[in-house]
């Protein structure tokens, strides 16, 4: 038995809550293991509960789908809060183009 709040994590996106065995997928440290984000403004939250999670690096690994519709560009921001309800810009990363194989590091505000 365990004294206080469990520890858990909620997973959504876009389209809702996540409660697949994929939704741990895009924290799992393998870059081949595909947890898929859609629409033009997707999204993923991760929200722990009953712990405190500090990371002091984050490591994307994505591709986007193109669509010759739509003008070429992409961004990512990350955002953080220590309250769940005031979020903040912790970095933001993006690019006018077609996506190509890139490393750019997250742009701290």
């Amino acid at each position: 038995m365990t004294k206080g709040e469990p520890k858990t994590l909620t997973v959504s996106t876009n389209k809702g809550v996540d409660t697949s065995r994929d939704r741990l997928k895009a924290i799992d440290g393998n870059s081949v293991s595909p947890y898929y984000v859609y629409g033009p403004d997707g999204w993923t939250q991760y929200l722990w509960q009953g712990m405190t999670v500090h990371a002091d690096t984050l490591r994307l690994c994505f591709e986007t789908a193109y669509d010759a519709k739509l003008p070429a560009g992409w961004s990512i921001t990350v955002e953080g809060t220590t309250d769940g309800k005031t979020w903040a810009d912790v970095g933001s990363v993006k690019h006018d183009g077609l996506l190509q194989d890139t490393a750019d590091r997250l742009h701290r505000p």
